[in-house]
């Protein structure tokens, strides 16, 4: 027999507040359970990786009838609402909760994009309503971060409490309290090992209950631990409190599932809880819900933890005080081949029996039309017609769908892909919609490269629907999917710089425009500049090189002729932007120009004997690409100089070795002065792109002077910036997929073990979508990208 600590009570009309040892008086809504085909439930599920996956909350009867459409959290930030992905490989995330007044269901996650890193990411609260609408908008600050975030539960859907690993988090806790939208929480439990490494949660009866496998293992209620169950490592993963015995006020019954042993029951007096034993053939068992039906209890749980798990049913037919005795295990539903089962709770405004039923279902959680309901057709608008994924891309670029209906409530119109002119390069099943009200997201995973449009229907509860027309391309699977992302609007990207706060600017080198992209999400810019008529130029810079110092940003074109020999004067300009703010708050100014390097470089080379052959490179009718040829690839700063730069070439070749210029004056804008020049051995290949950190540690991408792109090979050079010693081979670069290697945004510090780097490619010669159209030539913006994709430097 183990004490029934009652707690203390906090009377209150709704949950207001909950502290350690404290309990919030809730109402409560009850169904009257007719058999498990009355059962409305919902389930999350998510593709089997290794990396932050998509989610999705299907909804099924207690019989494995299909129960309307499945729910797909968002993926990507839309207004408020943020990003909500789980890691695809572990069991101990997804947990499912449904709110004390039977409104929501809610689950806790991470805010970042499918295939993002997870461990920084701050951790987000997923609300799901009856009509399918979710808001993602509450992030809990730095709570969780590092470890796993694993359930969250609600009252009526204004206040959060959620359960993780926050043991090694700052601030330290595993039990995390948070208001509706916020971007941060308070920590109500924590300083043991038991209260700082919490499972999944739930209210009941108006207290807050949640299980801990940690140190002191058991099922507590506040801080008080009322049931020890299992030992350190091994305790309770999901539970499900019941009111069996009318004799007894309250929650009577408790169904514990301890991992790896199975499901156990336990009785209630109203003072003390007594075992009654375990439930057979429940050992896989990895989430638990339950509810009442007359004399017995009917259990769901998930059985297995990776691919093609099952959602199975037991019901325990014998009285509260007795051992169970369980029916034989009936399979519900089974997880498609990929994809996994997580978590699994009664839908809101389903049926499900209540611990202390007080009230009658709430009206707000219907979606049935009503007689007062809008007659009129609904509208539907898309933020752009044109959208580009990529076959097994992972966060690719979405379009938003506005949708309204007058005199109607958004929240219930149905977005849907209802047809598609292409089904081998995607289908409407390969369509997903996420969003709530009148903004929703749409996603398109290809199954096949080309192009076909997809038509976008928006249903009101009348029946009356409207369509528009979204145009898909879709390009190829690429090698590391999970690391790539890609920029929209421009495919020719030359040079970068990092912005700060996630954030870059990319150069391409067919237009003068600069663009502001979030470093880890696809899509188009967030904000342009084009400085063309202060720079003093009427077409194309063939901007191919970016240095920062400080915040002036150093910008020039490639100073050498055009593809056919033609001298180009507006590709000799030199220009500077002075950047403010960071992240998405980045803005640019004009500083100066200068158009007078070419002349200098080639005059200098003159005077120095004609080492390199710069005035026969540069000469007119001379290719710029060519082994003996005039083509500016590279610049960065010296080793702890704001005035000394770098100029690496990509043509010429010099006796086998690529070809450095140094700069002692560039911050003037004026006539150069040069320094020693440098040259060297990269393998036979030249510079396409220099980037160093603050720590004067230097990247360069090298690759052939030829103009063929990745046929050639590519490689990533690591060098201190002295010019006495030799770059040290870091890694190939891989040349499978289109695009040349061209751009380094950031170089991070080369001495940990694991360090990443950011690299752009230039597609823009690309054959993309398998139609002979170079990239660089496609008629709309949406569907010219070029590749980001993040290194990890061995």
């Amino acid at each position: 027999m183990l004490p029934q600590h009652t707690g203390r009570r906090l009377a209150a009309a709704s949950a207001a507040a909950i502290v350690v040892g404290s309990a919030v008086a809730v109402t409560t809504s009850a169904w009257a359970a007719t058999g498990a085909a009355a059962d409305h439930l919902l389930i999350s599920q998510v593709k089997v990786t290794s990396s932050a996956t998509a989610v999705t909350l299907t909804r099924l009867t207690g019989a494995g009838a299909a129960d309307g459409t499945a729910i797909a959290l968002p993926v990507a930030a839309s207004g408020a609402n943020r990003p909500f992905t789980l890691e695809g490989d572990s069991a101990a995330v997804g947990a499912l909760a449904r709110s004390s007044d039977g409104r929501y269901v809610t689950l806790a996650g991470y805010s970042a994009v499918p295939g993002a890193a997870t461990a920084s990411a701050p951790r987000v609260v997923a609300r799901v309503d009856a009509a399918g609408s979710v808001d993602t908008s509450t992030t809990l600050g730095t709570s969780f971060t590092q470890e796993k975030v694993r359930g969250a539960v609600t009252a009526d859907g204004t206040r959060f409490w959620v359960t993780g690993h926050g043991a090694t988090a700052s601030p330290k806790g595993g039990l995390v309290q948070a208001d509706l939208g916020a971007s941060s929480g308070t920590v109500l439990a924590g300083g043991t090992d038991a209260l700082d490494n919490t499972r999944t949660v739930q209210l009941v009866d108006g207290n807050l209950w949640f299980g801990s496998e940690k140190g002191s293992a058991g099922l507590y209620r506040g801080t008080t631990r009322v049931v020890a169950i299992g030992s350190d490592g091994s305790g309770p993963i999901s539970f499900t409190l019941l009111d069996r015995d009318a004799s007894v006020p309250g929650a009577d019954t408790l169904y514990v599932l301890q991992e790896t042993v199975g499901v156990y029951k336990y009785s209630s007096d109203g003072t003390t809880w007594t075992s009654r034993g375990k439930i057979s053939s429940t050992s896989g068992w990895t989430g638990l819900t339950g509810v009442v039906d007359g004399t017995s209890a009917r259990l769901y749980g998930i059985n297995g933890d990776g691919a093609k798990n099952t959602l199975v049913q037991v019901t325990d037919s014998a009285r509260s005080t007795s051992s169970p005795s369980a029916s034989s295990r009936t399979t519900v539903a089974t997880a498609p081949s990929g994809i996994a089962f997580r978590g699994v709770a009664f839908a809101p405004g389903g049926t499900a029996s209540s611990p202390s039923p007080s009230a009658s279902p709430s009206a707000s959680a219907s979606v049935s039309p009503s007689a007062g309901q809008s007659t009129a057709t609904p509208t539907i608008a898309l933020s752009t017609t044109y959208l580009s994924s990529a076959v097994g891309g992972v966060g690719d670029p979405t379009v938003t769908a506005t949708v309204a209906q007058s005199a109607g409530d958004a929240n219930l119109l149905t977005v849907t892909a209802s047809a598609s002119s292409k089904t081998s390069v995607a289908t409407t099943a390969d369509v997903t919609v996420s969003g709530t009200g009148g903004t929703r997201q749409i996603a398109v995973a290809p199954r096949g490269v080309g192009y076909t449009d997809l038509t976008v229907k928006v249903t009101a509860p009348n029946g009356k629907s409207a369509t528009t027309t979204l145009h898909l391309a879709a390009s190829a699977a690429v090698q590391d999917a999970a690391n790539t992302r890609y920029l929209t609007g421009a495919s020719d990207s030359s040079a970068a710089i990092d912005a700060g706060d996630g954030y870059l600017i990319a150069a391409d080198d067919e237009t003068n425009v600069l663009r502001l992209y979030r470093r880890d999400a696809s899509g188009a810019p967030v904000r342009t500049w084009d400085f063309s008529s202060q720079a003093g130029v009427s077409i194309e810079m063939d901007l191919e090189v970016a240095a920062r110092a400080g915040d002036t940003v150093y910008w020039a074109g490639s100073q050498g002729n055009s593809k056919s020999g033609e001298l180009r004067p507006d590709r000799t300009a030199l220009f500077t932007t002075k950047i403010t703010g960071t992240g998405a708050s980045t803005q640019l100014t004009f500083g100066g120009v200068y158009h007078g390097l070419r002349d200098d470089l080639i005059a200098w080379d003159k005077a120095n004997g004609n080492r390199y052959g710069f005035a026969a490179g540069a000469a007119a009718g001379n290719i710029p690409k060519q082994i003996d040829g005039f083509n500016l690839e590279g610049l960065e700063f010296a080793p702890g100089s704001t005035s000394t730069a770098y100029l690496g070439f990509r043509a010429p070749l010099v006796g086998g070795k690529a070809v450095v210029v140094t700069v002692t004056n560039l911050d003037k804008l004026t006539k150069a002065t040069f320094g020693t020049p440098i040259t060297m051995d990269l393998g036979g290949l030249t510079i396409r792109d220099i980037r160093k950190n603050a720590n004067d540690q230097y990247l360069i991408i090298a690759g052939s002077w030829a103009a063929d792109d990745n046929s050639d090979p590519y490689a990533l050079y690591s060098w201190d910036g002295v010019a006495a010693h030799a770059p040290v081979l870091v890694r190939s670069l891989p040349t499978a997929d289109a695009g040349a290697w061209e751009a380094i945004v950031a170089v991070p510090d080369l001495t940990v073990a694991g360090a990443r780097a950011q690299l752009l490619t230039d597609a823009g010669a690309a054959d993309l979508y398998g139609d002979g159209t170079e990239a660089k030539d496609l008629t709309h913006a949406e569907w010219k990208k070029s590749r980001d994709v993040w290194f990890t430097l061995s």
